[in-house]
C-alpha cells in the first residue's frame, strides 16, 4: 500500500480506510447537520432557523413532552 501512496495512486486517507483504520460509512442526517452547523456563520444559522422555525418548534415540543413524561411518577 505504501507504494500506491508514494506513486500517487491513492491518498494516505484512502490507504487508512483500506487498511481498516478508518470506517467508511455515510454520515447520518443528524451527523451531517451537526457537521455543517459547526461551520456555519451566525448569519447562516439565523437564516436556517428562520427557514425551518415551524419544524424546529415541533421537535422542541416533542422533546419537552418526552422530558415531562419521564419526570411523572409511575402509577
Amino acid at each position: 500500500m505504501l507504494q500506491r501512496v508514494e506513486g500517487g495512486e491513492i491518498t494516505v486517507y484512502r490507504a487508512t480506510q483500506l487498511a481498516g483504520f478508518r470506517q467508511k460509512k455515510p454520515p447520518s442526517p443528524a451527523g451531517k447537520l451537526s457537521y455543517h452547523w459547526k461551520r456555519a456563520s451566525h448569519d447562516e444559522r439565523q437564516r436556517f432557523v428562520a427557514a425551518h422555525a415551524k419544524d424546529i418548534n415541533r421537535v422542541l415540543r416533542e422533546i419537552r413532552d418526552l422530558l415531562l413524561e419521564a419526570k411523572k411518577p409511575a402509577e
